[in-house]
């Protein structure tokens, strides 16, 4: 597990970890560590957050980022398994093609809504290799939030969702005409 708390998660969750640099800039052993435990793995699992999107600045990079650690992956028989991810706006043929080639390549793909599910039918996933679940945050439960209270009657978990980004629907026309202009 990459983390930026790497004692703390392999204290936690008792599995082999790995520090996160929060930047984009990654020390050569750095690199060589996840390298090592991806050929190591039996399967990478990717997932979490809206990882497949073309973000402003960046284009389809961040999908390219992606995909070259599954591309890895599997030449070295390592499966791939994209879980919980959401998809946003893919507007480029470069970010459509390598979107679609991550996830026609991919074990399974698991989105975390019927529209990220949506989006990549649109764009030629094989929609026999994906799957829509509720986004992972459904799936948290941490013991301190579900005490009792002080009267003996449980206490309701409350739960922030995030419902950006918004915008996707108020233009879903607009960016449908956008996506087929590329194709």
């Amino acid at each position: 597990v990459k983390t930026k708390s790497p004692a703390e998660t392999r204290e936690k969750y008792g599995v082999e970890t790995l520090y996160e640099n929060a930047t984009m800039r990654k020390t050569i052993s750095e690199k060589y560590d996840v390298f090592k435990k991806i050929i190591q793995a039996d399967v990478l699992l990717i997932g979490g957050g809206t990882l497949l999107h073309e973000y402003p600045g960046a284009g389809w990079r961040s999908i390219f980022r992606i995909l070259k650690i599954a591309i890895l992956a599997k030449v070295f028989g390592t499966k791939v398994v994209l879980y919980g991810v959401g998809v946003g706006e893919i507007l480029t043929r470069t970010g459509i093609n390598f979107t679609r080639h991550l996830v026609n390549n991919s074990a399974l793909t698991v989105v975390r809504d019927n529209r990220s599910k949506e989006i990549l039918a649109d764009i030629g996933c094989r929609s026999i290799k994906v799957r829509a679940t509720a986004d992972l945050t459904f799936m948290l439960y941490d013991k301190k939030i579900h005490r009792e209270s002080k009267t003996g009657i449980n206490k309701k978990m409350r739960i922030g969702v995030s419902v950006l980004p918004f915008y996707d629907y108020l233009y879903q026309d607009h960016i449908a005409k956008d996506r087929k202009s590329v194709e």
